[in-house]
């Protein structure tokens, strides 16, 4: 199944590396590779993952570490949506988990 990132995750992502760069590149370079392998296993069983119902019909969320993968399927495979700390308001329009267009880069 393929895996496909979305504008909004992308930015996610982005933001998180480069903060964490700031203190360990090296470390920044890992975390992204480590999350672009957890985003293919995810693709591998995607419905093995939580329903997430309360945020927005489709959305299933996954853990990484500290941060919560948010993502869809559909027929083209696995979409991540958003990439948030596990800390950040969900209620919040900023932190929405709510899949938008169909921008997405494929992984």
């Amino acid at each position: 199944m393929r895996v496909r990132l979305s504008r909004r995750a992308e930015t996610d992502l982005i933001e998180i590396t480069d903060f964490i760069a700031l203190d360990n590149s090296e470390r920044a370079s890992e975390f992204e590779d480590g999350l672009l392998e957890h985003a293919h296993k995810i693709a591998q069983a995607p419905l093995g993952y939580v329903e997430r119902p309360e945020l927005k019909k489709g959305i299933r969320s996954c853990a990484h570490g500290a941060y919560v993968i948010f993502f869809t399927i559909d027929d083209q495979g696995v979409r991540i949506e958003r990439i948030l700390h596990g800390a950040r308001d969900l209620g919040s329009s900023r932190d929405s988990v709510a899949p938008r267009t169909s921008d997405a880069e494929l992984l």
